[in-house]
């Protein structure tokens, strides 16, 4: 695999990991709760 298609495959699992973290931090919980939980916004903007 070329540099650049290994630097393209390490970007997107990053996005991949970033998506699953936002997942587990906001899927059980509804939308009103993560409005009340400055901890689970500032997480899922750091993963943004």
């Amino acid at each position: 695999m070329s540099r650049d298609k290994q630097r393209l495959a390490d970007y997107l699992a990053h996005i991949l990991e970033a998506i699953e973290r936002i997942e587990r931090y906001t899927g059980n919980m509804s939308e009103v709760a993560f409005l009340e939980n400055a901890m689970a916004q500032d997480a899922v903007i750091r993963n943004l």
